[in-house]
């Protein structure tokens, strides 16, 4: 490494080539800690990322799929025409219950568009499969693909 350059008062990196094998030349980069990753810490650095967009992902569709249910409940059990002559609160109910699953699904909806975003036009992303070409990791073995994918992905005729 060169020493620190005092040209014109200042005080900084000046890189000199190094010569290797005659004629290929590399200027050296200044001195930079690093951390050295194993391949279960990239994994776990991999899938991290993106643990907040999923479980809120997640808990968005698992509350749509309860609100399914209770409208399906609602509507297979109430007798609509004297609910609504009665104007009883099965109407609201039913309507409480179509606002939430809606906006639940919106909501999973935008979370999933914010994962495959940074999944794949991100830093992160380029980032990520720079690291994982070196660990040679596949996708799967990654954790970036869903367990409802991998689930269905057994049944696709070979």
């Amino acid at each position: 490494m060169s020493a620190p350059s005092s040209e014109s008062g200042k005080v900084g990196y000046s890189p000199t080539p190094l010569e290797f094998g005659g004629t290929l030349a590399a200027t050296p980069l200044p001195p930079e800690p690093f951390y050295p990753l194993r391949c279960d810490q990239f994994l776990t650095l991999r899938d991290g990322e993106m643990s907040e967009a999923r479980s809120i992902r997640d808990s968005c569709l698992s509350a749509f799929v309860a609100a399914a249910v209770g409208i399906g409940g609602l509507a297979a059990v109430i007798n609509w025409d004297e609910s609504i002559k009665q104007q009883k609160v099965a109407l609201a109910a039913t309507a409480i219950l179509c606002i939430g699953a809606t906006a639940a699904l919106v909501v999973a909806w935008v979370q999933q568009r914010h994962i495959k975003r940074t999944r794949t036009k991100s830093a992160y992303a380029r980032l990520i499969n720079t690291i994982a070409g070196q660990f040679d990791v596949a996708d799967e073995v990654a954790g970036s693909d869903s367990p409802l994918r991998r689930f269905f992905r057994r049944f696709r005729p070979i």
